[in-house]
């Protein structure tokens, strides 16, 4: 089918795609448009990577946006996913009017720009969080695209995915609802418009890779099912042992002439001028596989180049780490690796460089799998097991590997992909053929009933007043994914009762007018289990969890019974805006009711924070830190406002040890001597801080909310200090535009100490201090404060 036969999209769309030189729909796309795509049907597109997924989500939004002048909004898995399909989607339809936005971070704001926008890209958490603000423009949405819609499974993201989903499907079709009832009594033909547009008044379309219950999840949705394995470029799959490539029907030999398999591949790959991703299981194998790979990279790379993207790693940072280093000898001999320890300038160094040819090995995680799009001519999977903390080496899923595998082939570089999984043994072969190359993909399952989540979006659909009742909250779980699989509720709504009354305690709901800060002295919050524990049996048995049809059930109230009223206290309608845990904002309320009784410092507060799960993992305890985790339990025992009874003594030196680590910053210890000491990569850091930021904040109003006073400047103080890594000294400095932790400790010991202080000096001892540029705009901007 060609592109020019969509006559349901305008003619300057139709016309903007050939430019682009999209002329002609391949297999899936074309299955989609004859599915209905255009005439607004509910759709799930299942189909192998790189496939053309994403132009069938865009043909439905440039319908939706252009034809029904309504919105779409996009989730993606990732930011760095997002951020990437913002600039490609407003590059490509800005010229057709089409505004783009993007907003993935701060969970607690309305960013009530998106009304404006046309097309809105967001994670599924951030559009969780919108809509606990009341975002007007939620009723204006057409259209909802899914990307990685699989995701559905995954035990940490998939519940907040299916509340979303839900919730969406839910708001929207009250609105259609009521104004289809608003156009009874009045002309036919009002009634007939409202009816006759159903089905485009709202559409929903997820985008997978192939998963076995495909039915099942379209079943959920009332939606078109859409399969394909179509590939635009063919994909061989290969299992490496003993120097030989078996695909099966055919071998390929490689030379073996190093000392590891992977270096014989990649030698084996670079002479035929193919780029490689190598996947492993651990950041700590990425940088040493990607160090030890230099050896036979280097011969096919070009030096120049390698040394500038070296020399351009190693300056994403003010000073320099050990990590940082490592990544510029790698680079400078053509490898990199790439995981959630790098900074992003470092992260899109690597990509831009991939991208364009520059760089021929990556060693990744496997997170880039599921992340930017990526594509390699070959791909290598050198681990079939990941080390699960108490479990031991465990086999990835078959999903994974097949994300893994996808991202082989380059489209306009290669005729085929090579996917190609490394065997530890000779029996190893017919076994990664049987279960991964061969092999189904794994069902997915509802996570829903999981209670560290469900609690968090109890109190959210009760807090903006999506649900009143008992009942209403029944009706409205029944629409979930896991009631379309589970038949039968009683587990969820045992598990409901368990939340609902845990969320009274703690004083954030009213059950029937009972309930409030007042009810939260005693009862389940005063016991606090095993996090440690709990999140990692939380990981491990939630899929044996979810598949058993022998669960225990809990006997629920009477059928008969009169449901009870749901309210939302003050204190939980500002929890739920936070996005934070309903266990952390007790944790929250009962240390600050502790703080009295303590010597309050800045360790109280960071030590507050580390408890909570929102920074899980904490960092993890080695054997040399014994001594500073003693040492710190002892000096400063005084200071932590955490109740005992709330104690998590299990994962206590984690805490303190992540508490020491912020301490540390804040008193202007760099990332590479971070990295020596508390083993936190710069890129891990930089996510830790931004969550540890928007608990303090989350301290500070809960602080104000339950009539806690004298903390805010403190805590505003501390936020400040976490952001920059600085003394308390710093502050007036940091305060003062273009100036961070490096500049502001010159100024400082040049003596230095205020705005007024660097208003008066004069221009050039200014310029001796921090350079002529840096000078001149703190010059302008002090001149402009006046």
């Amino acid at each position: 089918m060609n592109v020019s036969e969509l006559t349901q999209l305008p003619e300057n769309a139709r016309n903007t795609l050939i430019s682009e030189g999209i002329t002609i729909l391949n297999p899936p796309q074309e299955l989609a448009v004859n599915a209905g795509l255009l005439d607004g049907k509910n759709m799930i597109v299942f189909a192998p990577t790189a496939s053309g997924k994403t132009f069938v989500a865009e043909l439905a939004m440039l319908n939706i946006i252009l034809n029904l002048r309504k919105k779409a909004v996009y989730i993606v898995p990732l930011k760095a996913l997002g951020s990437e399909k913002y600039e490609e989607f407003k590059a490509r339809y800005a010229p057709l009017g089409i505004k783009v936005g993007v907003s993935m971070g701060d969970y607690d704001s309305e960013d009530l720009w998106l009304s404006s926008q046309d097309l809105i890209i967001v994670t599924s958490e951030k559009l969780d969080s919108l809509m606990r603000h009341y975002i007007p423009w939620i009723h204006d949405v057409g259209l909802v695209v899914v990307d990685e819609i699989h995701l559905l499974n995954d035990i940490s993201r998939g519940p907040t995915l299916e509340i979303t989903i839900t919730r969406m499907r839910d708001t929207i079709s009250r609105k259609a609802n009521a104004r289809e009832n608003a156009a009874i009594g009045q002309k036919t033909n009002a009634l007939q418009t409202a009816i006759s547009g159903q089905k485009t008044l709202f559409q929903m379309l997820g985008l997978s890779a192939t998963i076995s219950n495909a039915e099942e999840l379209a079943g959920w949705l009332g939606a078109e099912l859409v399969q394909s394995d179509y590939r635009p470029i063919p994909l061989k799959k290969g299992v490496y042992f003993g120097g030989c490539i078996s695909y099966g029907s055919e071998n390929e030999q490689v030379n073996q002439k190093h000392d590891d398999d992977v270096s014989d591949m990649i030698e084996h790959a670079l002479a035929k001028d193919r780029q490689v991703l190598v996947f492993v299981n651990s950041r700590k194998s990425a940088e040493a596989q990607a160090e030890k790979l230099g050896d036979v990279a280097k011969k096919y790379a070009d030096i120049s180049i390698s040394k500038t993207m070296a020399r351009d790693a190693i300056g994403a940072l003010s000073t320099p780490t050990k990590q940082c280093k490592r990544l510029g000898l790698c680079l400078a001999q053509g490898t990199a690796f790439h995981h959630a320890g790098l900074v992003p300038k470092q992260r899109k160094l690597i990509e831009d460089s991939f991208k364009s040819k520059s760089l021929k090995v990556i060693c990744a995680t496997p997170t880039l799998a599921m992340g930017v799009n990526l594509p390699s001519s070959v791909v290598i999977i050198k681990d079939m097991l990941r080390y699960a903390e108490g479990y031991g080496m465990r086999p990835i899923p078959v999903l994974e590997y097949q994300q893994m595998a996808g991202r082989a082939g380059r489209p306009k570089y290669d005729k085929e992909g090579f996917a190609i999984a490394v065997a530890r043994t000779e029996n190893d072969i017919e076994h990664i053929f049987d279960n991964y190359i061969n092999a189904d993909t794994e069902k997915i399952f509802s996570k829903l009933a999981l209670e560290p989540v469900l609690r968090m979006h109890l109190l959210s659909l009760i807090a903006t007043g999506h649900i009143h009742t008992e009942g209403q909250l029944t009706r409205f779980m029944e629409k979930t994914f896991y009631a379309h699989q589970y038949s039968d509720l009683t587990e969820l709504k045992a598990k409901m009762k368990r939340m609902l009354q845990l969320l009274s305690d703690y004083g954030l709901i009213e059950i029937d007018g009972a309930g409030g800060l007042n009810n939260g002295a005693n009862g389940s919050q005063n016991q606090k289990p095993n996090q440690k524990n709990t999140l990692n049996a939380l990981f491990m048995t939630a899929d044996n969890f979810v598949k058993s049809s022998t669960l225990n059930s809990i006997s629920s109230s009477n059928s008969g019974d009169k449901p009870k009223e749901l309210k939302a206290t003050p204190l939980g309608i500002r929890v739920a805006e936070m996005y934070i845990d309903p266990e952390t904002a007790n944790l929250i309320v009962e240390s600050l009711k502790n703080a009295h009784s303590k010597k309050l410092n800045e360790l109280s507060f960071l030590h507050l924070i580390s408890n909570a799960l929102e920074l899980y993992p904490q960092l993890r305890v080695l054997k040399k830190d014994e001594d500073l985790i003693d040492g710190a339990l002892t000096d400063f025992q005084d200071c932590f406002i955490v109740p005992e009874k709330l104690f998590d003594y299990e994962s206590q030196a984690s805490t303190v040890k992540t508490a020491l680590m912020f301490n540390a910053w804040m008193n202007e210890k760099g990332e590479d001597a971070l990295l020596e000491e508390y083993n936190i990569a710069p890129g891990e850091l930089h996510v830790k801080r931004d969550t540890a930021d928007w608990l303090l904040y989350a301290v500070d109003e809960i602080a104000r909310i339950v009539g806690i006073a004298g903390m805010h400047k403190e805590i505003s103080d501390l936020r400040i200090r976490l952001k920059h890594g600085v003394k308390r000294e710093l502050l007036p400095l940091v305060a003062l535009k273009g100036i961070g932790r490096m500049r502001a400790r010159k100024l400082f010991n040049a003596g230095l100490k205020s705005a007024k202080d660097v208003r008066e000096c004069e221009a050039g001892a200014l310029e001796k201090i921090v350079g002529k540029k840096t000078a001149e705009s703190l010059k302008a901007n002090l001149c402009e404060s006046l």
